[in-house]
């Protein structure tokens, strides 16, 4: 590893040809080669580069309420793929903290569990970062597929299924 100004490692530079059918479709040229600046599908280093950036844009996530109420993630040490929700509130001179939710991260599929008039504010947040797919709720009657599982709620009862993976 290559090592910068500030002692962080800098990532390996890795330079490739473009795929053969871009040549062919006359998008680049069959003497070109191109340097990978950021994750690229296939890139054994991508998963490491995707993750990273990804958390680096989570840590830095504010998504505002109001005036004196924000929310941002506090990203967990004992698993790094879990996030809590933390809701900021000005309370005369000093800032009340409170926890209000989870984040679960898998890759770029995320799963948000909290009360619903609240986690919205996450959700806007993160979709001025990245383009998502309609945010799905979990209820009685439509579960959501996370990890290969169905989650389900009914009232504060709560289940998980892996009946999809078991008929796949």
């Amino acid at each position: 590893e290559r090592v910068g100004d500030d002692e962080a490692p800098l990532p390996k530079k890795a330079i490739i040809k473009p795929p053969p059918l871009l040549v062919a479709a006359g998008l680049a040229g069959p003497d070109e080669h191109w340097e990978v600046l950021m994750a690229l599908y296939g890139y054994k280093e991508s998963p490491k580069l995707w993750a990273d950036y990804r958390d680096t844009e989570l840590t830095h996530l504010k998504a505002e309420i109001n005036e004196d109420t924000w929310l941002t993630l506090d990203q967990m040490i004992t698993e790094p793929n879990m996030w809590r929700v933390i809701k900021h509130q000005v309370s005369g001179s000093s800032t009340v903290e409170q926890f209000c939710g989870i984040l679960l991260v898998y890759v770029d599929d995320l799963l948000l569990l909290g009360e619903d008039s609240i986690m919205q504010y996450v959700i806007k947040a993160i979709q001025t970062k990245w383009g998502t797919s309609i945010p799905e709720v979990i209820d009685e009657t439509s579960g959501v597929r996370f990890l290969g599982t169905e989650i389900y709620r009914q009232g504060r009862k709560w289940w998980m299924t892996q009946r999809n993976y078991i008929h796949d």
